[in-house]
């Protein structure tokens, strides 16, 4: 195992799936962060080379996971869903954060639900007085993670989260200029929206300095090695260049810290670390209906679970271009359960230690868990639905 940083030298273009090109869109717009299917494209590029008689197969061997973004030797992980944040003190820094948990059963709001056997979740401990969630940062640290993680209590929580606002979106306007007319040549004046990784002061900082945001990269090259420790790559739309560095110390981001390394109790919270891509939308596939519930075994792990509940956020697209020959084109339409989303399990048989199943892919396709999609992260909670109507 081998683990990269990525420094985007301008910012990147991150397509969403919305059509772009003459008579279909002058303006290219840009998603939060970059697909893991971009990275691990990128990766398989700088392998190939340096070994251009690799078929498509075996480059697609290579496990390339993340990406993630590091800053001031941190890495960070996208927001949990499970967290309402209900004020944050600006001095300290301090967030006042409610739960989402699983609803009592019988209670519920006369929502659907999906399947019989599943509840809805909702914040515990919900104050009477109406407030407005405050947004917080795309990404919380490491350890803010491991705190939120860790505990199985239902109760609301005050903690700092130290976390990462997502890149800012710049706008660039393109133009070419028929110098007979003075107007501009057809189809050749368009917008395009990339992320810029070079971090600002927050609003209402008075002194900060200029940083830079990277992109943590895991790769498991298997039998196809590649030997440069220091090479560029092209990334996203515009062929934009980053440079990537091997680091040899980046072990500890990607190992499940200390406070996790206990096993699983009755409960268990699986939060999606990077979008996954399941055979059945938001229902993984290792997930079967059995005696009227959602039940299945953890893969790789030989953990047997029931689904109880889970909070999925809106589905985002994952689409490109594939430059694989014979199959050079567009790339069909696919939906990504997005980043941060999290699933409710009642533990049925068996138990593991939390570390063991630590940014572990579970998409339902080995490809894609090799694409870098599906890494999650797990924590505990009390497996009591205990959420109550508000």
């Amino acid at each position: 195992m081998r683990y990269f940083r990525l420094t985007p030298l301008s910012p990147l273009i991150a397509r969403d799936s919305r059509p772009f090109g003459a008579g279909q869109g002058n303006r290219v717009r840009s998603m939060d962060w970059i697909s893991p299917s971009v990275i691990a494209g990128a990766v398989r590029t700088a392998v190939w080379k340096e070994k251009d008689t690799l078929t498509p197969e075996q480059l697609k061997t290579i496990e390339v996971h993340g990406a993630f973004p590091i800053a001031d030797e941190q890495i960070y992980f996208p927001r949990p869903l499970d967290a309402l944040i209900r004020k944050v003190e600006k001095e300290t820094g301090i967030a006042d954060i409610l739960r989402i948990r699983p609803m009592a059963r019988g209670e519920g709001l006369g929502v659907p639900m999906p399947h019989e056997s599943l509840v809805p979740s909702a914040p515990v401990e919900m104050p009477e007085e109406d407030f407005k969630p405050e947004r917080s940062d795309d990404f919380w640290s490491l350890e803010a993670m491991a705190k939120w993680l860790g505990c199985e209590e239902d109760q609301r929580v005050l903690m700092r989260i130290d976390g990462l606002p997502a890149p800012v979106k710049e706008d660039r306007t393109n133009v070419t200029i028929l110098p007979e007319s003075g107007a501009a040549e057809d189809t050749k004046l368009f917008t395009t929206t990339g992320l810029d990784f070079v971090r600002r002061p927050r609003d209402g900082e008075s002194k900060g300095r200029l940083s830079q945001m990277r992109i943590g990269v895991r790769v498991n090259f298997g039998d196809y090695t590649l030997l440069a420790g220091r090479f560029l790559v092209p990334l996203g739309g515009e062929r934009r260049l980053a440079e990537t560095v091997e680091s040899g110390d980046q072990d500890k981001f990607w190992k499940a810290p200390d406070a996790l390394n206990v096993r699983s109790g009755k409960g268990l919270r699986m939060v999606l670390a990077t979008p996954a891509l399941f055979a059945k939308g938001w229902l993984p596939g290792w997930l079967r209906e059995e005696h009227g519930n959602l039940t299945g075994t953890i893969p790789g792990s030989g953990v047997s679970v029931r689904l109880v509940s889970a909070v999925v956020g809106r589905w985002k697209p994952l689409s490109g271009w594939s430059y694989e020959r014979g199959r050079n084109g567009p790339k069909a339409l696919r939906r990504m359960v997005p980043a941060g989303s999290v699933y409710f399990f009642e533990v049925l048989e068996g138990g593991a230690e939390l570390s063991t199943l630590w940014l572990r892919s579970v998409c339902d396709s080995a490809q894609d868990g090799r694409d870098g999609f599906g890494l999650a992260l797990w924590g505990l909670w009390s497996g009591r639905e205990s959420a109550r109507c508000f």
